[in-house]
């Protein structure tokens, strides 16, 4: 897994941080190779624990705000399993943005 943060200075002293995130998978089924890079734009609230080992197997976890009824700037809540099983911690990465767009 590969880890980009950047941060762009817009007009009127705004700040917007995006999130690349490189993920190298494998189709179970033809055990393919793969590189998938998934950016994250309007990054808030970005917390990365453990970033020396950063073991995502079961993927990350996107909930929606808008339809959990909840009302933000952000779109979007995402983070990793806690190893709960429960979808609702995380253990290695969790963050907030307002879209998400897979780049390669």
């Amino acid at each position: 897994m590969k880890i980009e943060y950047n941060v762009e200075d817009s007009f009127e002293d705004n700040y917007a941080g995006t999130l690349d995130l490189t993920f190298h998978v494998t189709l179970l089924k033809t055990k393919e190779p793969y590189k998938i890079r998934v950016r994250y734009y309007n990054i808030d609230n970005l917390t990365i624990r453990e970033a020396k080992t950063f073991p995502l197997s079961g993927g990350l976890i996107i909930h929606s705000l808008k339809e959990q009824g909840l009302a933000s700037s952000h779109l979007y809540h995402v983070h990793d399993d806690s190893g709960y099983g429960e979808n609702d911690g995380f253990e290695f990465i969790e963050f907030y943005c307002t879209s998400i767009e897979v780049i390669s």
